[in-house]
């Protein structure tokens, strides 16, 4: 054993070795995540536990970071298209014919305009201005006790 011990000096001898690689699963994440995949999802996709991704996670800065650059990615993306949608936006739409020889022509070209989703606005005031937007309001109960208990007292 002692001609063994640099090779045990400063590793983890518990458990079986971990199926992480670097080179391929923070790439692979960071592409799942960007597809939308939730912890879940990327946990199986991956063939592993949910509980295994969070201690990469928090054992790999770079497998950590990889997953957040996907989920900000396609975030931006989402908001993006809430924010469109909840503005209400412009579209051109083509009609295409076929002409006399059978090629594709444009015959028609119109501007339309889609109004904004009230559901679009909704969600995007309640996140951007929770205070002004939640579905609860929070009152001060402290200020209220003392006029009701004197409005009980006249009863």
């Amino acid at each position: 054993m002692i001609g063994l011990a640099p090779f045990f000096i400063g590793r983890d001898m518990t458990g079986r070795p971990s199926k992480y690689d670097p080179g391929i699963h923070t790439q692979l994440v960071y592409w799942m995540a960007q597809k939308g995949l939730t912890d879940a999802q990327i946990a199986q996709e991956l063939k592993i536990s949910e509980s295994t991704l969070n201690l990469w996670k928090k054992k790999h800065a770079e497998f950590s970071e990889s997953i957040n650059k996907g989920k900000d990615l396609i975030n931006v993306l989402v908001e993006g298209s809430l924010l469109k949608r909840a503005i209400g936006f412009e579209y051109v739409e083509t009609t295409r014919t076929r002409n006399e020889e059978g090629k594709l022509k444009i015959t028609k070209k119109v501007t339309k305009y889609v109004v904004g989703d009230v559901a679009a606005q909704f969600i995007w005031l309640k996140n951007r201005k929770p205070n002004d937007w939640r579905d609860r309001k929070e009152i001060a109960v402290d200020t209220m006790v003392p006029a009701f208990m004197e409005a009980l007292d006249k009863i």
